[in-house]
């Protein structure tokens, strides 16, 4: 097993083979996957997938675990030149159900999930990219997965923009408490220190190696610090548009 370093728990798994156990045919969002085995663990692969959809995949992987957010093990495996994305299974899952906020652990948690999004102009957070584990206390924790529509995947987009992401698609209806607004302006306040130039560019770097993209690490880095430092700017109409959608 070789791994791509991006430091602290954030690392992605480069695997040399897989073999496919069964299609995943429980998601009805998912089209071609496969529960595979790989390095001992099992993964939902999606192997026809663009190099760019790696890469964003692989960005909401990075910087979800930099803010603190649960998303399962990444790994990559290439195939005839291209790469395709694996995502660890976690198991006793469900997708979002609203009617389950009241048995989360953290219900603001969701909050740092907003602001993954805001940052990388995911707007495809439906109700099954939301998943609810149930733990043996019966309460549930949140974990993000999917983010390869995100508009990071087309860096030079987003790379001077403030524009918060178009919430149409977005779970509804979601949880925009006052505290939980709250805690998406604090974590956003602390997005210039996650992503200064020093934490982008090792986010780009390790995402442009895993999807076999190199000669985009300055626009993924460039896109990422900026708007790092003006997280709040975007979270805030983000919000806004979450709660009038």
């Amino acid at each position: 097993m070789r791994t791509l370093e991006q430091g602290d728990s954030a690392f992605i798994v480069r695997v040399e083979s897989v073999e496919v156990d069964r299609p995943l045919d429980w998601v009805p969002h998912t089209s071609g996957a496969n529960i595979v085995r790989a390095e001992g663990r099992s993964w939902i692969h999606k192997p026809s997938m663009g190099f760019n959809e790696v890469l964003a995949e692989a960005i909401g992987f990075l910087v979800g675990r930099r803010l603190g957010i649960r998303v399962p093990a990444g790994a990559v495996y290439t195939e005839n030149g291209a790469p395709s994305w694996l995502s660890e299974v976690v198991e006793n899952t469900k997708h979002w159900n609203h009617d389950l906020c009241g048995s989360l652990a953290d219900p603001h948690e969701i909050a740092r999930i907003y602001v993954l999004d805001a940052i990388i102009h995911n707007e495809d957070r439906h109700a099954g990219n939301l998943l609810l584990e149930r733990y043996s206390d019966g309460l549930y924790r949140a974990w993000s997965i999917d983010t390869a529509d995100a508009g990071i995947n087309e860096p030079e987009s987003i790379i001077d923009s403030l524009d918060p992401p178009d919430p149409r698609n977005h779970f509804s209806p979601v949880p925009l408490d006052d505290r939980t607004c709250e805690e998406a302006r604090r974590v956003a306040e602390g997005c210039a220190a996650l992503l200064s130039s020093e934490g982008a560019r090792a986010c780009a770097v390790v995402a442009c190696a895993a999807s076999a993209c190199p000669d985009w690490e300055q626009a993924v880095s460039d896109a990422l610090r900026y708007r790092g430092e003006n997280a709040p700017a975007i979270v805030d109409p983000y919000l806004e548009l979450l709660r009038t959608r």
